[in-house]
């Protein structure tokens, strides 16, 4: 894959485009401010935007002249027209683990108000019994600041091998737990 700086007024966004981005600008820039540009544009042959619209659009106002770029010349311009939609859509299907989210967030100190995003699992997350039962009334803080999410509490136990591993899981299941199972390399 080769990366290219071009300059951004030869750049043309995709007219058609059905993704409604201008609510992501802002904080895509700020984004690009603090880290740099990390993802480069897609382009075709003639300069107009594949996937990229928001960047494109948050260069712009940090009036920056150039932004890496890949080529899509080698697609025809039906893969385009699909790949900018897949691009756009295909994220959708993922999602969170927000035990992992928590102990990510539990000794990250940065403030990521300026990006006005939230790390708060959607409530029917919270009211499904097999992702925690409920959430909290407590006003205890919270991690992460002002995008945290409830309060995890978590007991790591060092199990001698996998045996005695699952024999515990499956006691602490039985007495009613939320337990899951994990592999930690070292003295974790």
């Amino acid at each position: 894959m080769l990366v290219t700086e071009r300059p951004l007024e030869a750049l043309k966004p995709y007219l058609g485009n059905p993704r409604k981005n201008a609510g992501a600008v802002a904080a895509v820039a700020e984004s690009i401010r603090r880290f740099g540009f990390r993802q480069p544009l897609v382009v075709d042959g003639d300069g107009v935007i594949v996937c990229g619209h928001t960047r494109f659009e948050a260069a712009k106002s940090l009036k920056m002249t150039t932004v890496p770029c890949v080529s899509a010349e080698d697609l025809s311009p039906e893969a385009i027209r699909a790949y900018r939609l897949l691009d756009n859509k295909l994220h959708e299907k993922s999602s969170w683990d927000y035990d992992a989210l928590a102990l990510e967030l539990s000794d990250l100190d940065y403030d990521f108000s300026a990006f006005d995003v939230s790390f708060e699992p959607p409530p029917s997350f919270l009211d499904d019994e097999t992702n925690g039962g409920g959430s909290s009334s407590s006003s205890e803080p919270t991690l992460g600041g002002a995008d945290a999410i409830p309060s995890v509490f978590e007991l790591v136990v060092k199990c001698g091998d996998e045996e005695e591993q699952r024999a515990l899981f499956e006691r602490l299941v039985s007495e009613g737990y939320n337990v899951r199972l994990c592999n930690l390399k070292g003295d974790a």
